[in-house]
């Protein structure tokens, strides 16, 4: 019965939704823009893997913003994942999946495809995954909801064989990224 009930009122709030979706959308992206500017300016003032040790001989604006990283990353997270779920409610599909996730939140504009993947899923580092993203070269930024598309996984690294120079008959496999001097 519940459900029923559920699955009848789902319809017509997401259609009242959507006369206030784009705003909401545009309200979520400029708080998680803001927060992904003061934590990109943190991550310029200091680095945010450097020793405790190091960071008490620094500047008080340097270790203040080597402080300030671990709590901005928290804040980042949760401004992520509700520009995701904004999104979501305002017609952006598949904002679980990585693709949609990173171009939720991220500019890669510019940046190597392959590292950029790379960063997204690392974990290490205090700055975790937006220090790696930013090291890259890539600009933690949301688009315009017109502007969200899917950014695709870098594609397969290939090899190719190539003589071994002095050996009669000797080859070694060559990795080739196609995504070296690919343009987006």
């Amino acid at each position: 019965m519940k459900r029923r009930i559920a699955a009848g009122i789902l319809p017509a709030l997401l259609h009242t939704y959507a006369d206030t979706a784009d705003a909401n959308y545009d309200q979520a992206r400029e708080a998680y823009d803001d927060v992904a500017r003061q934590l990109t300016k943190a991550l310029g003032a200091a680095d945010p893997d450097a020793a405790p040790e190091a960071i008490m001989r620094q500047p008080k604006t340097v270790s203040n913003a080597w402080a300030s990283v671990p709590v901005l990353v928290k804040k980042l997270e949760q401004a992520a994942d509700q520009l995701g779920q904004v999104a979501n409610l305002a017609g952006i599909e598949n904002t679980d999946h990585a693709t949609v996730q990173l171009a939720l939140t991220v500019d890669a504009r510019g940046a190597h495809r392959r590292r950029v993947w790379d960063a997204w899923q690392s974990t290490t580092g205090r700055a975790g995954r937006w220090g790696a993203l930013v090291e890259v070269g890539a600009k933690l930024a949301a688009p315009a909801l017109a502007r969200v598309r899917p950014y695709r996984m870098p594609k397969p690294v290939e090899y190719r064989q190539v003589a071994v120079p002095g050996a009669l008959i000797a080859y070694r496999l060559e990795p080739i990224d196609p995504e070296d001097n690919a343009r987006d």
